[in-house]
């Protein structure tokens, strides 16, 4: 059994060796950018949430998050298995940008 400093080793030591896999794959590389700025967008919205005003908000964008990276990694795989160009995912995931973006005026 391992112990939470070597689950924390091997989970940083798996995400560095899947980086090293996919440096050179675009599909994952705009992905990763995207998932970011969804991230972040709600992290922001978490740190504005202190009067707890936001609670329906954040749960909203946190299922919208979960929906994003469903179909995110579905559109990569179609990528990969060549059924979707790669710019039409790109420009699919720059909308999701904009959705995201829509959903931030919650937090203004």
């Amino acid at each position: 059994m391992c112990s939470d400093e070597c689950r924390k080793v091997t989970a940083s030591q798996a995400k560095q060796q899947f980086k090293e896999r996919n440096k050179d794959d675009k599909s994952e590389q705009f992905y990763e950018g995207t998932y970011q700025y969804w991230y972040n967008r709600l992290r922001k919205l978490k740190r504005n949430n202190s009067d707890g005003k936001f609670e329906k908000e954040i749960a909203a964008l946190t299922a919208a998050t979960k929906k994003f990276r469903t179909e995110a990694v579905k559109k990569k795989a179609d990528v990969k298995s060549r059924k979707m160009k790669l710019m039409e995912f790109r420009a699919w995931l720059l909308e999701q940008q904009n959705l995201v973006d829509g959903m931030m005026k919650w937090g203004k």
